[in-house]
């Protein structure tokens, strides 16, 4: 075989050839230089893309100087029309093709025999993409050839991209992976830049890859952002390293890139699932566990499950002791219960367990926790081998929910002693106004006016007894002025101390800078009263009873803690005794009606539920701290008022002298309509009594003119007080009217009166009381 004169050859050819056998991994190029084997690879139009040291030096040139030439450029036309029909053979038939070529080189002349075996390469799709020959003596062809071909389909079958590239980073080869990867066909690339591939920020990076490797340097996983053909950005892993020659010079680039844009978007989506899943176990004040089952094979907790306990996770015992250093902090009441939830749950009997239990801090305190636990590995039998979970701290929401039950609790105790109350006074008025007319026609100190009498204090002690069912239903309050509390303490302890004994010592601490509150006199004395009665009876050997003031804010946190409060400004009255305590087991009821640990006759149970009545009905809130044998502190919240007290006047009413008045009487009680209208006619007056508010409008359409004054009870059924007196109104707008009611100056009540009426009498009524509404109405008139 002769060779042709050689033509000039782009100097970057040879490295094109090199790494379209590459790998990646390991330097193909470089293993086929340094065997003796003759190598050369063409592309489908016959060109030679490459060529190793051996099959050049046949030729008698460099690598570099075959690449980009075909055997018309190296051979008679007779030899290389020869050629060509072999490898067409081999590309068109799909199959390797051998032959044999003999030619004499060398002075004294030397046959030179070489067996060629030349093997169409496909790609991934199975198409004829290249043509390698191996060319050596005949025994060692068969294992050449197999190395070669291995080589050259790691090459065109690879999903990466594989670029060979010349020293500056011209591109010289282009797999198919590269096709793929970049959208560009091999044809567009080759005598490009490398760097065009980078995003515009990164084009200088990539050109120090280049650099570096080309001093010799193998740059391995470089991250960065490349573009396709279509401008879309991918983020490409690379490695760079140089192709080093069978002498050890480096004479071209190997870069292989892969596309890991889809991996990086799912390693940022879970980075940011576990960014988000740790804010929420945060916000969520959650501890988290993980444990091997046994636990001593190992078990985690996080910071915050340290913090619920009081420790920090260093102070934690190691896995071995866990178990049992756990079980000594669960409260002994609980423990048996936790047990069995746990023994079920890694039995596989239960999916999932959970447990509320009261576990003891590092400090000693008692805290509520709630721990859910999830298997998330069982064996074939269904035992748990791997456990997760969270613990939290449920103290607070413990105590909410506590207050919330008793609140709502109170709230229909509340309502049915209002009901009870509103019944008796209709009752009691009955009693009352015919015990008295009773006596008025009876002969003084006669049999008769006694019994009448006797009658007339019984009515009373009861109607006091539903006064303070109504203060505990808030429905019975009757004033509403600025009261200096420091003054009404005062006062009050002078009341206390004849009754209390000499063994109490009484002390004051009123440190409140303004102590003026807007409500009732009289029931805020009531509820200092019964408070010191109330610690008076738990100091039977005497003690202390304190008094003291002062201004607080109560926060939104107290008031999670205490739902019957509300965030505000409030004058704080504590009241304080040294006595024996309260039990646990009867504080949640130490506020209900009739509720009493006193021996029977001794007291009647209403005193702290009338106190918790007064106190809500005012807008504010109670608490209580006790202690067993050390003494019980009740602290009493009122808002505060913006305008001072006035000072107190005596007054006194005088009843005016007055004409018979035409009243009509409206009330669905048949014994109050009774009472009321014997009382109105002994006072004088001509009374129509009618049974609700329907009647009363129909009389006072016929007979306006022959009406004076109109006494509404408030609740009747169909048509209530408030409707009958705007209808009234609506027919007469001068119209008077008394409101009256068996539930007290409650917010209603007030409404009612704020419409217009004339006055207001609070059943159970007496003559006098009757009398005084009355004629105030008419004179007001």
């Amino acid at each position: 075989m002769k060779g042709k004169d050689q033509a000039a050859t782009p100097p970057s050819a040879q490295r094109l050839a090199e790494e379209s056998l590459s790998g990646g991994a390991v330097e193909v190029p470089q293993i086929l230089r340094g065997v003796p084997e003759r190598v050369f690879v063409k592309d489908a139009d016959l060109k030679f893309v490459y060529a190793n040291a051996a099959f050049a030096a046949d030729l008698g040139m460099a690598p570099e100087g075959v690449i980009g030439k075909s055997d018309f450029d190296f051979f008679t036309p007779e030899d290389a029309e020869r050629y060509r029909a072999e490898d067409l053979a081999a590309l068109e038939g799909g199959e390797p093709v051998v032959h044999r070529t003999e030619w004499v080189q060398g002075d004294p002349p030397e046959v030179m025999v070489r067996q060629w075996t030349k093997i169409p390469v496909k790609d991934r799709a199975g198409r004829v993409v290249a043509l390698v020959g191996v060319g050596s003596h005949p025994e060692e062809q068969r294992e050449a050839a197999q190395l070669v071909a291995h080589c050259a389909a790691l090459t065109m079958s690879s999903a990466e991209a594989i670029v060979g590239l010349t020293l500056d980073g011209v591109v010289v080869s282009w797999n198919r992976g590269a096709e793929e990867t970049y959208g560009y066909p091999a044809g567009e690339m080759r005598g490009c830049s490398v760097s065009l591939l980078a995003d515009q920020d990164e084009r200088a990076e990539l050109t120090a890859l280049i650099e570096r490797a080309a001093g010799g340097e193998t740059i391995r996983n470089q991250e960065g952002v490349h573009l396709t053909r279509e401008g879309r950005p991918i983020e490409v892993a690379l490695t760079v390293s140089p192709v080093v020659g069978r002498e050890g010079q480096t004479s071209g680039l190997s870069m292989t890139a892969r596309d890991v844009t889809a991996r990086r978007r799912a390693e940022r989506e879970l980075r940011t699932s576990q960014q988000r899943l740790a804010i929420a176990v945060e916000a969520s004040g959650a501890g988290v566990y993980d444990h091997a089952v046994p636990l001593a094979d190992g078990c985690y907790c996080s910071e915050r499950w340290a913090e619920i306990l009081g420790y920090t996770v260093g102070e934690l015992p190691r896995s071995e002791q866990f178990m049992e250093w756990l079980k000594e902090r669960v409260h002994p009441d609980d423990l048996p219960r936790a047990e069995r939830a746990y023994e079920d749950f890694v039995q596989g009997r239960t999916p999932v367990c959970g447990v509320q239990v009261r576990m003891r801090r590092k400090d000693g305190e008692w805290v509520h926790v709630e721990a859910v636990s999830k298997a998330v590995e069982r064996d074939a039998d269904g035992r748990a081998r791997r456990v997760v979970g969270v613990m939290l701290d449920v103290t607070e929401r413990r105590l909410i929910e506590e207050r919330l039950r008793q609140t709502a609790k109170m709230e229909a105790i509340g309502q049915l002693a209002g009901g009870l109350a509103h019944d008796f006074n209709n009752l009691l008025t009955a009693i009352l106004g015919h015990a008295e007319m009773l006596k008025m026609d009876s002969e003084r100190g006669g049999e008769t006016y006694q019994a009448a009498r006797t009658i007339e204090h019984a009515a009373e002690r009861a109607a006091e007894l539903t006064q303070r069912l109504l203060g505990f239903a808030r429905r019975g309050r009757h004033q509403t002025a600025p009261v200096d509390l420091h003054a009404t303490v005062r006062e009050s302890v002078g009341l206390l101390a004849r009754t209390l004994g000499s063994d109490i010592t009484i002390s004051f601490d009123l440190r409140a800078e303004r102590a003026t509150v807007l409500g009732d006199p009289g029931q805020l004395q009531q509820v200092l009263m019964n408070l010191g009665l109330n610690a008076r009876d738990a100091m039977p050997d005497g003690g202390e009873l304190t008094f003291e003031t002062d201004v607080v804010e109560l926060d939104a946190h107290y008031c999670r803690a205490h739902p019957d409060a509300a965030t505000g400004t409030y004058l704080m009255v504590a009241v304080t005794d040294t006595g024996c305590g309260i039990p646990d087991s009867i504080r949640g009821r130490i506020f209900e009606p009739f509720f009493t640990t006193k021996e029977h006759g001794a007291g009647t149970g209403m005193g702290l539920a009338m106190v918790y009545g007064i106190v809500r009905n005012h807008g504010g809130a109670i608490n209580v701290y006790s202690e067993v044998g050390e003494g019980t502190t009740f602290r009493v919240y009122l808002p505060l008022a913006e305008r001072q007290a006035a000072e107190a006047a005596d007054s006194a009413y005088d009843l005016p002298e007055g004409a018979p008045a035409r009243i009509l009487l409206v009330d669905d009680e048949e014994l109050v309509r009774s009472a009321a209208s014997a009382m109105l006619e002994k006072l004088g007056h001509r009374v129509k009594a009618v049974a609700d508010g329907r009647q009363a409008l129909d009389y006072y359409r016929r007979h306006r003119d022959e009406v004076d004054l109109v006494i509404l009870d408030m609740v009747m059924p169909g048509m209530g007080g408030q409707e009958c007196f705007l209808a009234l109104r609506r027919l007469a707008p001068g119209v008077r009217a008394i409101l009256s009611t068996a539930y007290g100056m409650n917010g209603k009540a007030q409404a009612v009166l704020d419409e217009g009426m004339a006055g207001f009498v609070q059943k159970p009524y007496d003559l006098r009381k009757l009398d005084t509404a009355v004629r105030s109405a008419l004179a007001a008139g």
